[in-house]
This record gives structure tokens, sequence and C-alpha cells, in this order.
């Protein structure tokens, strides 16, 4: 799976307003370890505002038939959220 096979299926989630309201950054989809499955991970600024300089924090959530469901965490780091992959 990749992001725009993601995206085609989530289409609102990807929108313009939707990346503004939640200040994210950057999408990714990873594959846990143990399960195989996919992951999808959303980097965000932790408040809200349009500051570059803000600190991120990373939302791991399970995909299910091609959409984004449940939060599964919230990580602090990209080496956080590789470690999170290991348990998944």
């Amino acid at each position: 799976m990749d992001l725009s096979q993601l995206k085609d299926h989530n289409e609102q989630f990807f929108s313009k307003g939707n990346k503004k309201l939640f200040n994210d950054r950057s999408y990714r989809i990873l594959k846990g370890k143990k399960s195989k499955d996919y992951f999808f991970i959303q980097e965000s600024a932790m408040v809200f505002g349009d500051c570059s300089d803000l600190p991120s924090y990373f939302i791991v959530k399970d995909i299910k038939n091609k959409r984004i469901g449940k939060r599964i965490s919230i990580e602090y780091s990209l080496k956080e959220v590789h470690e999170k992959m290991k348990s998944l």
C-alpha cells in the first residue's frame, strides 16, 4: 500500500482544510514488524497555528480496507514511531 492509494479512499481526510485545521506536516505509511499490517503516521504540530518552528508529534493509526482507522498511539519522535512499529 502507498500513500496515493490511501488518499484515493480518504479524500476528505487529506483535504487542504483538514491539513490546515490540524496543522499536519506530513504523512507516512509504515508496516508493523509483527503483524505485517500497514499503519498511517500523521505528523502534526504541537499546537494550532501557522508557526513552523513548533515541535511535532506523530499519531499512529490503523488502516482497514484502505481507510484510516482508530488511533493506536501518539509518539513524540520518529525514533519512538519506529520502536512502536516493532511491537505492532
